[in-house]
């Protein structure tokens, strides 16, 4: 831990003058460099966040994350998460992203107006999106003219010690077993199951019975 850059302005206004933010097991917030985080929904700390960890400058010119709750939506850290510079994390109004320990490397996005679930020890490589909704409602006609909307939203799930390589994205709906690995570049449409290595665009399993250290 760089103590030089982190943010003590930021650290003591989030973590004892903030309201919507609460604290248990002394847990805080521990922001460094040039970091935005705007909390008008639910911060529950059971366990460290570490943000913009990496930023090796006090200064403008430095790298920067953002963290956004909208009103209701909630993030809840169970255990200590690492976020890295350049995080773009949005949580939207009833959304709830829950943290139970890992990190993730720089220019990780997140959209999250359902649930989006970390399980422990997870390790998310640089610039992956995960995002539980479509973003726009889509209707589809069917042949005999019905029009149809579907739920354009699903809580996504990260089980425990999954790694999730560098530029993967990871769509609505899906749940990732523990242990698994997920290959570089990779779109995830669908479940992948624990101790499987999954690649491709849709992620698709190509082994079994692998782990990971």
């Amino acid at each position: 831990m760089n103590i030089k850059c982190l943010n003590i302005m930021l650290l003591l206004k989030k973590n004892f003058l903030e309201k919507g933010i609460k604290r248990n097991n002394n847990a805080l917030i521990i922001p460094f460099g040039k970091c935005i985080i705007r909390n008008n929904g639910e911060l529950q700390l059971n366990g460290n966040l570490l943000v913009n960890s990496n930023e090796k400058t006090r200064n403008r010119t430095g790298r920067s994350s953002i963290i956004k709750i909208d009103s209701n939506g909630k993030i809840i850290v169970n255990k200590r998460f690492n976020i890295y510079y350049g995080a773009d994390i949005v949580v939207f109004a009833g959304g709830e992203m829950i943290l139970n320990g890992g990190f993730f490397n720089s220019n990780v996005t997140v959209r999250c107006r359902n649930r989006v679930q970390i399980g422990p020890d997870v390790a998310i490589s640089h610039g992956v999106l995960i995002q539980d909704y479509d973003g726009h409602a889509l209707f589809f006609t069917s042949a005999d003219g019905k029009i149809d909307s579907p739920d354009n939203s699903a809580p996504i799930t990260i089980g425990e010690h999954v790694l999730i390589a560098a530029n993967v994205t990871i769509l609505k709906g899906v749940k990732i077993g523990d242990g698994a690995i997920i290959g570089a570049g990779s779109v995830v449409t669908h479940d992948i199951p624990a101790h499987t290595l999954a690649v491709g665009i849709p992620a698709k399993v190509i082994r079994e019975g692998v782990d990971w250290k």
